[in-house]
């Protein structure tokens, strides 16, 4: 029968006392439901201590040789305040990384370091967590297989509110850009993926959710953004309505983020807030491990996993990015090409996409050309007659050949 702690019950107190003279030590552990050696282990007590050697004992063991050493647990709490303090990450699987870079010998484990927080009330219970296991994970299996984009808002130092465009990789959760703008639009959303393609290279897809500088299609019409992505040969993929977990990653990137940025003073404009934006990019793709990727940066899974691109260009194709005004001539000049855009848009600034021979034109959002360049020949054509759109033929005025003599 098991050992058990319990109160003293008064029939064994006074048997033990009277030295279990005339008592069936076997039909009275019985009915205490304890074992016959523990009756006979408490009198031992009793003979040494008395009534205090009958007195519960805490069951911990006189030592814990595999216990974290002091110094180490106090490094891991102050390991945990520092990165709480400035907005980074500070789970057990983080401490127990910088622990190691630290050259810390031998390394807790997470379960270690876990324990540590929660002995010095580090630990926040949530019962009311949804579990990890319930969630249905998906993973591109490919590095640049996927990006996922998401703009979400944030407010500078006056109140003033600005948006932060976020793209990451789906595979290997690097941040690929993180821009900050005053507003989004079809054209600064895809700037910023440009801008991301010309550094990490370009995705095969984007995920994206439906807002309208992203997507037209469940509208009936096609946004600039999406004609751009299929100009590059990129499929864009836009996720179920009211299904934000489609767009997980980016969504709990935008969490993190903020998590940082609320640890520093405010930004007074956009570029401050870019800058704030660089520094947390260079710590969360190289400085701290993805709970996706154990033991990991995000760079290093980038650097290391196979890589995919978007349909038969090359990955690193590069895309320029020119602003271009259309001249008297409605054509839009860049060298060596003269692209043909017609006299409506004389005198408007536009934004040119060229990434091999696939151009897109933009003013403003508004799509106003795409074409597939012919590099036979200098001048790309309209396709629509010279001349523009005939002018109706004003009438001729009368004039009247009567005189002041006639009348």
């Amino acid at each position: 029968m098991a050992r058990k702690v319990l109160t003293m019950d008064v029939r064994l107190t006074a048997a033990i006392a009277a030295g279990l003279d005339g008592v069936s030590v076997k039909v009275l552990a019985a009915e205490l439901g304890i074992s016959r050696q523990w009756v006979y282990e408490l009198r031992r007590r009793y003979e040494a201590e008395g009534l205090a050697g009958l007195e519960p004992r805490s069951r911990r063991p006189g030592s814990t040789p595999r216990q974290m050493p002091a110094d180490v647990e106090d490094r891991v709490v102050r390991l945990r305040k520092e990165l709480t303090d400035a907005g980074c990450d500070a789970g057990p699987a983080t401490i127990r990384w910088h622990l190691e870079r630290q050259g810390v010998v031998p390394v807790p484990s997470q379960a270690s370091i876990w324990r540590a927080l929660k002995r010095r009330d580090l630990v926040t219970p949530q019962p009311k967590k949804r579990p990890r296991s319930s969630y249905r994970r998906f993973q591109a299996g490919l590095v640049n297989e996927m990006w996922q984009i998401d703009p979400t808002s944030w407010s500078l130092a006056d109140g003033t509110e600005v948006e932060i465009i976020n793209i990451i990789d789906d595979r290997s959760r690097v941040c690929v850009n993180s821009v900050a703008v005053p507003t989004v639009t079809g054209v600064r959303v895809l700037t910023a993926l440009i801008d991301a393609g010309e550094h990490w290279g370009f995705p095969a897809s984007v995920l994206s959710d439906n807002a309208t500088y992203f997507t037209g299609k469940r509208r009936g019409w096609e946004a600039p953004f999406e004609t751009a992505l299929k100009a590059m040969e990129i499929k864009p993929i836009t996720s179920t309505p009211k299904h934000p977990t489609t767009c997980g990653k980016v969504e709990r990137f935008h969490q993190t983020l903020k998590r940082w940025l609320k640890a520093h003073d405010p930004p007074i404009g956009c570029e401050q807030l870019q800058a704030l934006l660089d520094r947390f990019v260079d710590y969360y793709n190289h400085h701290r491990p993805h709970r996706a990727h154990p033991g990991l940066t995000p760079v290093q899974v980038h650097n290391t996993g196979p890589i995919t691109g978007p349909g038969t260009l090359s990955i690193d194709q590069p895309v320029h990015i020119r602003r271009v005004t259309v001249n008297q001539e409605g054509t839009v000049n860049t060298s060596p090409w003269r692209i043909g855009v017609g006299a409506p848009w004389i005198g408007h600034t536009t934004t040119l996409f060229i990434q091999g021979n696939n151009a897109a034109i933009f003013s403003g959002d508004q799509l106003v050309r795409h074409l597939t360049i012919d590099p036979t020949r200098s001048y790309q054509p309209t396709g629509k007659p010279p001349g523009g759109p005939k002018q109706p033929r004003q009438p001729k005025p009368i004039v009247s050949t009567m005189t002041r003599d006639t009348v």
